[in-house]
């Protein structure tokens, strides 16, 4: 299984040294900075034919009022519907995993989670404090997908209005649809 995990973390003992020997993908979340380490894991991976796990949040931070907002003042400068539960993707790292793996990957799991109550921090989480969370997994064969890379970014983008209403929809119901 490797991440994408924000660059920085590498250097924090425990969790960043052994994502660091898992050889996740350390970013800065500069895609001419990044480029070249994500293309280079990905051409291993496919040359030494290694079985993957990667986990993606194309949100690419954790989600804040503040940060949703900017979010939805982005979407309105596209355009685009505001979203009340997610933010807007950032489809570049996106499209490079699709491409960058190409026939290595045989599908896309999309996990949407829902928290009981606000958003837990991480200090919540590391102090024992747990609450429920509520997961729905589809799965998306890469081979369905669009091979533009622009259609394949405006799929990424119409998954995460998607999301958003399944989450609109749970916490009015209850429940994710059967």
């Amino acid at each position: 299984m490797k991440w994408f995990i924000k660059d920085v973390l590498k250097y924090l003992p425990g969790v960043g040294w052994g994502m660091l020997f898992l050889d996740c993908i350390f970013v800065k979340r500069n895609w001419t900075a990044d480029r070249g380490s994500v293309e280079k894991t990905f051409a291993k991976v496919k040359k030494e034919d290694i079985p993957i796990w990667l986990v993606s949040f194309l949100e690419g931070t954790r989600l804040t009022p503040k940060k949703l907002e900017a979010s939805q003042s982005y979407m309105a400068s596209l355009d685009l519907a505001p979203t009340h539960h997610v933010m807007f993707p950032r489809t570049k790292g996106f499209v490079a995993s699709v491409r960058g793996l190409g026939d290595h990957i045989q599908a896309i799991y999309d996990v949407t989670i829902v928290y009981e109550g606000p958003v837990m921090k991480l200090w919540e989480i590391l102090m024992g404090n747990p609450r429920n969370i509520y997961l729905y997994v589809r799965r998306f064969p890469v081979a369905g997908l669009p091979s533009d890379d622009r259609e394949l970014a405006e799929w990424a983008i119409r998954l995460f209005a998607e999301k958003d209403r399944l989450i609109e929809q749970f916490r009015e119901t209850g429940a994710f649809p059967a």
